[in-house]
């Protein structure tokens, strides 16, 4: 690996080994413990702060830190993202004192090679960047993976660690992990903010653009939410995001609350394959032939909200409104709404004529208990069309049912969109309706 000041990494590594040993012998020598455990390290570590700093190799390591201009400029400084917050940078000891944990990985207390690279590449960036970055880490609580998906250079499905979301209240709830695996996992987005150093003015519009960007970065985790539920995963939630930066970075980590937590937790369990399927899609989903269309986007936005209303009056509201998007956002007439909106699914989504009936009903009545909730009335059940047994369905059943069939119709449009570069609608209603050739 090739680094910026390659002295430095030489130096530190020598201090960081003969630190350790020197630790460990004072451990035995004062213990009876012949391997220290993680505990008795850390306290013998703070007893022998004053012997360290007398090591030949960290006088060296300290003078090559204070003889490298960029390390120099950025210590005991302000620093941070231009929107603020900034904290103190630490001086020569203080980031003497950290680069031990350059050599050790956590519960450990002997000297990893490996882990030691990994983090001095770290450090290294977190001081030459002009940028710092971040992590936004969002937990998926109710589902468990057989291993880690890339979805994009930025965001993959990650197995989540402790130190991953910390102690942090609002990325956690009694459900954070599967009570038969043991393991939670999470979606990862990795992304940038400017970095400032000193005491330079944080403008009102810089603390905008940052917030905006990690806005972005939360509806990125919303969106991989919505592909969750298209693809069948009723269970999944996020309970927050934590926005982190990495050990050596500067910045201070940003957890923003969940917007929702199911009143009935249970956990659906995907294998690889179904991994693969699910990156696949979401490439498709994050592809500009499907992106461009805006009323797409806008019915898999509320088909998502959806999945978030506790009340199933509100589920039906956004379910419509989905159907609305995708069914009648090009006609410019606004007449007979219930009636094209309920013909135009029938016929997108079945062929045999039974189906398209029994579609063709359930979306009038599923328009008309949209319409009575909007204005606060009551909905007569026994309205609701019966199901292939005859019987009356329940409320909860027959929205569920509604749901399904948006979710068909947004995957068959997004296969659609997938297939095409003409950027106007997507299905020509009058000629499905007419029966013409598509």
């Amino acid at each position: 690996m090739a680094y910026s000041n390659p002295n430095l990494h030489d130096v530190a590594k020598l201090y960081v080994i003969a630190a350790i040993n020197l630790i460990r012998e004072r451990v035995r020598a004062d213990s009876e413990h012949s391997i220290p455990d993680e505990q008795t390290f850390f306290f013998t570590r703070l007893a022998t702060s004053d012997e360290l700093r007398e090591l030949p190799e960290y006088k060296h390591c300290a003078q090559i830190l204070r003889a490298d201009e960029t390390f120099a400029r950025q210590m005991k400084v302000l620093v941070g993202p231009r929107g603020g917050p900034r904290s103190q940078s630490p001086d020569v000891d203080s980031l003497m004192w950290r680069l031990l944990d350059l050599g050790l990985r956590s519960g450990q207390c002997t000297f990893d090679e490996a882990h030691f690279e990994t983090e001095y590449g770290n450090l290294e960036k977190a001081y030459y960047s002009s940028e710092i970055d971040y992590e936004a880490i969002a937990p998926l609580n109710g589902f468990v993976a057989s291993g880690p998906i890339q979805l994009s250079n930025e965001i993959e499905i990650i197995e989540l660690r402790a130190e991953d979301i910390g102690s942090t209240d609002v990325i956690t709830s009694e459900s954070s992990d599967d009570s038969w695996t043991g393991k939670l996992y999470g979606v990862r987005i990795r992304y940038s903010l400017p970095k400032v150093i000193g005491d330079a003015h944080t403008a009102p519009q810089h603390r905008q653009q940052d917030r905006a960007l990690q806005s972005a970065v939360n509806e990125k985790v919303s969106e991989v939410l919505s592909a969750f539920r298209l693809c069948g995963i009723e269970s999944v939630y996020v309970p927050g995001v934590l926005h982190k930066t990495s050990t050596w970075s500067f910045g201070q980590s940003l957890p923003f609350p969940g917007k929702f937590e199911p009143e009935i937790q249970f956990s659906m369990t995907v294998d690889e394959p179904w991994l693969q399927r699910f990156a696949d899609f979401w490439s498709t989903l994050q592809a500009e032939r499907v992106k461009k269309h805006k009323y797409l986007v806008n019915a898999i936005r509320r088909f998502g909200y959806a999945h978030e209303r506790h009340r199933i009056e509100d589920k039906i509201v956004d379910l419509l409104i989905s159907a609305e998007a995708l069914f009648l956002s090009s006609d410019s007439y606004t007449g007979e709404v219930k009636y094209r909106l309920s013909l135009r699914a029938s016929l997108f989504l079945a062929t045999e004529s039974d189906v398209r009936h029994a579609i063709f009903d359930r979306m009038k009545a599923a328009y008309d208990l949209r319409s009575v909730v909007v204005h606060g009335a009551a909905y007569n059940t026994r309205k609701l069309p019966k199901n292939k047994n005859g019987e009356k369905p329940t409320l909860e059943e027959f929205v569920w049912q509604i749901q399904e069939y948006l979710r068909i119709a947004i995957i068959k449009t997004i296969q659609i969109a997938n297939q095409t570069d003409e950027a106007g609608d997507l299905v020509d209603w009058d000629a499905l309706c007419l029966g013409s050739p598509q």
